[in-house]
């Protein structure tokens, strides 16, 4: 269940959901506050960088973005590229090793931790995730993204009211984000109440019909 979230990830980035600014295509993650292409400063790489985001060929991707860590280790903006393709690429371990240095570089960027407490999450590293999701969560209140993943971090550690919490703050900071009402669903499928729960698949099949699809019912009468 720990690929599911990348897998809606990767389903996100498709031409209907870019956005766009002239006649290039910026392709949008549901999990980054700013699109990767627009990170790069070199015209020609950034529309590479959308090109091969909405092929979804990763390899490519990192394969571009290593050059440049290599040439310049404190880029920050290309470490956080190579992170994302690895992380997409499920190689945990360089995804990490590309993120852990930029998070001590720039604290203040919170796509970096978010992204490194995915990989530490996916690679079974839950308590390490958390640390730097609650670390995101106190640096950046208002980042419904670093409330998700805490969400999720919590979810698999069976902290469901925890995890409702998190969730919940995640949809108040970004009413439309689907992936938040989905983790909120998960969790009231387990804990309830029912009305809770039908109130908040409803909001999800308005969102993202195909995501709400992947909600299991409750598999017994809701608790409380």
């Amino acid at each position: 269940m720990k690929q599911l979230l990348w897998w809606l990830l990767a389903a996100a980035l498709t031409l209907p959901g870019c956005a766009t600014t002239g006649p290039d295509y910026i392709p949008a993650s549901p999990l980054l506050d700013v699109p990767l292409s627009v990170r790069v400063r070199d015209s020609d790489a950034a529309k590479r960088v959308a090109q091969f985001e909405i092929k979804r060929d990763w390899a490519a991707l990192g394969a571009l973005a290593a050059p440049y860590v290599a040439r310049d280790p404190g880029d920050g903006d290309w470490r956080l590229v190579l992170g994302y393709a690895r992380l997409q690429q499920n190689n945990y371990a360089e995804a990490v090793a590309a993120l852990a240095p930029l998070v001590e570089l720039r604290p203040e960027e919170v796509d970096a931790q978010n992204l490194l407490a995915e990989a530490l999450r996916l690679s079974g590293q839950s308590d390490r995730a958390r640390l730097v999701l609650e670390r995101a969560a106190f640096m950046h209140p208002n980042s419904h993204v670093t409330r998700f993943l805490l969400g999720e971090v919590y979810r698999e550690n069976n902290l469901l009211e925890r995890a409702r919490t998190a969730y919940s703050e995640a949809v108040r900071l970004d009413s439309s984000f689907s992936l938040g009402w989905f983790g909120l669903a998960k969790v009231l499928a387990r804990t309830g109440p029912r009305e809770e729960y039908d109130l908040v698949l409803q909001r999800l099949r308005a969102l993202d019909p195909e995501l709400a699809g992947a909600v299991a019912e409750p598999a017994a009468p809701a608790r409380r």
